[in-house]
């Protein structure tokens, strides 16, 4: 597969705008929408092909931006300027991570809980109402889809919004102490004694856990986003620990030997 060919999106254009609802004749085409944000997939490659998924066929390794025509300009430049400008403040600065180096197990850099939240939460939307193949275990009823567009489009998150959904955000680190820059597409967990549900987004060196409804067992306070807090927990863990990423690894490891690539 080529590069052209790997980030060309496979769906057909929609006819309205997926966040403002704009019919593509007041609006104009709509954009080929990145789902994950494009600096985090471009800070995840390294050698133009680390991007790891797995697919009905297994592990796969290639250079696709997972792109969908969802967004209008207008808000394709609201996600970019309102959200993502959030998160590529906060996690990926380019000064210094949020872990620190050495033995402690995580970091509290200073920032709006409730702005990265709202960031973070317009990735798990676009995860929802996107039909690539790679998204298809995020889901969501009606109700949480559309709430979660209008905070998105009023760049507003209720204030209780930790009693809604809980947020974790983990480092991934190898044996060494090195980051885990490694994207896989997101994946879902079925907590069937508590009857919610856990989505899990892998990228940039971050493992990104989204619960519902919130469990305090699951995501205690000091390892979760919280409203109005302006301390960021973030805990450092092995990628080991993330048991579907182990499994993951495995794999990739033994597609790389059977390709005679690196990993």
């Amino acid at each position: 597969m080529t590069l052209a060919e790997a980030t060309t999106p496979t769906s057909p254009p929609e006819t309205a705008c997926r966040l403002c609802k704009k019919e593509t004749n007041e609006v104009g085409p709509l954009r080929a929408s990145h789902i994950i944000p494009r600096f985090i997939t471009k800070l995840s490659k390294q050698n133009g092909k680390s991007l790891h998924f797995k697919t009905r066929q297994g592990i796969r390794l290639g250079q696709d931006d997972w792109k969908e025509h969802l967004l209008c300009d207008d808000c394709e430049q609201l996600l970019s300027e309102k959200h993502e400008s959030v998160i590529k403040a906060l996690l990926f600065s380019g000064k210094k991570r949020p872990s620190v180096d050495g033995p402690l197990p995580g970091a509290r850099p200073r920032g709006s809980n409730d702005k990265l939240a709202l960031a973070l939460l317009s990735i798990f939307w676009r995860a929802i109402v996107a039909e690539r193949e790679e998204y298809q275990q995020v889901h969501a009823p009606e109700y949480i889809e559309s709430s979660l567009r209008k905070w998105i489009c009023e760049c507003r998150i209720p204030p209780d919004w930790d009693q809604l959904v809980s947020i974790k955000i983990q480092e991934l680190c190898l044996h060494n102490g090195l980051v885990m820059p490694v994207v896989v597409n997101p994946f879902y967990r079925k907590v069937l004694s508590q009857e919610r549900f856990e989505f899990v987004f892998i990228f940039g060196g971050y493992c990104i856990t989204i619960g519902i409804p919130p469990s305090a067992e699951a995501f205690p306070r000091n390892q979760s986003l919280r409203s109005k807090s302006e301390s960021i927990r973030v805990k450092r863990i092995d990628c080991a620990d993330v048991p579907e990423l182990k499994h993951m690894l495995k794999e990739m490891v033994a597609w790389a030997d059977r390709h005679g690539d690196k990993f």
